[in-house]
């Protein structure tokens, strides 16, 4: 059974509200009824679902919303630039707050997801390689914020292949591209460094060079690496990864502990193929030196003064976009959307965008602000607790209306039961 919306909690109220100037009216009232059914909708979030949520009876057809979606011309990208614009607000905000002395690091982590589909008639769908695999659906590049204690979507778009970017008259881009673009066009926060960090996909010299062209502003990169990239051995010959770890023998190893976890790692300073010829960091790390199946893996740093658990450290926080991943599409449903159009779905992954922000804000908020015991630790913990004031506000308004209305058949009526 769905449970209406009569209302709203205040925080989520007012948080929606600052979007009122960026919007015409009827454009609000459709944005608000996105949003606040795609954390709100039970089952899958289509326009069906969440009309069926947040609306009323005689409007649950309507087909505003889907057109709201797919075809009314709105900005949704001042939309998301005013989303960006009130995290960082709040960032900047607990930055000057915090206690000083420790200095912060800005993660500008980056990453690619491919939302599977099925239909051959879908715009902007193909192919994609994705878990060892192949995936038919829509790939999606976006970037996560971390600072201190918020985890925050940054940037994301649709990736459009070749063929069909030509047939539509759409300049294309590669997936390096968009994130280059994205590196290039950052802005650091005051008084923070910016580690930005990706996966070996990510790790060539378009990147590289975009993140060292930013070096004097307190930028640098740590990623992953592919086993075929090379490094060079002392008397300048070149010996990929692969091959230089299985020469190593356990003596070759440092033990460094990270996050609770124990890695073997193997230092090398110098240079790196497709990395400029500044020295980096490679360290080549293991799980297990005891297990003949623990397989390395590699990771790449342009700052060679960090230590290795430093380096480690950062490198962990990358799968914060994974967590990022999972929570919009179990929570919100980002995964979900059934429209066929391109423009539906960036701006379905919008509309996603802006009710995660307010969710992590809120999140957030509840740490900095309430009792360990008592406060909002994860994002299912919020999503949790704007359905119960979901229902409270369902609950309080029926027993206004009861106060009026005595015939119980009129709450009925309005709420389709």
């Amino acid at each position: 059974m769905f449970i209406p919306v009569t209302g709203l909690p205040d925080s989520l109220a007012e948080y929606l509200a600052s979007y009122e100037d960026i919007l015409s009216k009827p454009q609000r009232y459709h944005f608000q009824t996105y949003v606040v059914g795609l954390v709100t909708c039970e089952g899958n979030r289509t326009v069906t679902n969440i009309n069926a949520t947040v609306l009323p009876e005689e409007q649950k057809d309507d087909t505003s919303v889907s057109r709201f979606v797919n075809q009314y011309k709105w900005p949704e990208d001042e939309v998301d630039q005013h989303r960006v614009a009130l995290a960082r607000e709040e960032i900047v905000t607990w930055l000057d707050n915090r206690e000083k002395g420790r200095p912060v690091t800005t993660y500008l982590i980056f990453d690619d997801s491919t939302h599977e589909k099925t239909g051959d008639q879908i715009a902007g769908a193909g192919s994609f390689r994705a878990g060892g695999g192949y995936k038919w659906g829509k790939k999606m590049v976006s970037s996560l914020l971390r600072v201190g204690p918020f985890s925050l979507p940054y940037w994301g778009d649709l990736y459009l292949k070749k063929e069909y970017c030509e047939a539509e008259g759409l300049v294309f881009r590669t997936t390096t591209e968009m994130v280059r673009r994205q590196i290039l066009s950052f802005e650091p926060l005051s008084s923070t460094e910016t580690c930005v960090l990706v996966d070996s996909w990510f790790s060539g010299w378009p990147i590289i060079s975009a993140v060292k062209s930013r070096e004097d502003e307190g930028f640098y990169l740590i990623s992953g690496l592919k086993k075929s990239r090379n490094i060079y051995q002392h008397d300048g010959s070149k010996v990929n990864l692969k091959t230089r770890a299985s020469e190593l023998g356990r003596q070759h190893y440092e033990r460094v502990k990270a996050n609770g976890r124990t890695f073997y790692v193997y230092r090398y300073d110098g240079k790196v193929s497709r990395a400029g010829d500044d020295p980096c960091v490679v360290l080549i790390c293991r799980n297990d030196l005891f297990d003949p199946k623990d397989k390395p893996f590699f990771i790449l740093c342009t700052r060679t003064d960090l230590t290795n658990q430093q380096i480690i450290v950062r490198y962990l926080k990358r799968w914060g976009i994974e967590t990022g991943y999972r929570n919009g599409k179990q929570l919100l449903g980002q995964d979900e959307y059934q429209g066929r159009s391109v423009l539906g779905t960036i701006r379905h992954w919008c509309l996603g965008r802006v009710i995660y922000t307010y969710l992590e804000l809120r999140r957030v908020n509840s740490l900095l602000t309430q009792r360990r015991d008592l406060a909002l630790r994860t994002l299912g913990d919020v999503c949790r607790a704007v359905k119960r004031e979901v229902v409270h506000a369902l609950v309080e308004w029926l027993y206004n209306l009861f106060q009026t209305e005595q015939n119980p058949q009129v709450a009925c009526a309005l709420l389709g039961v």
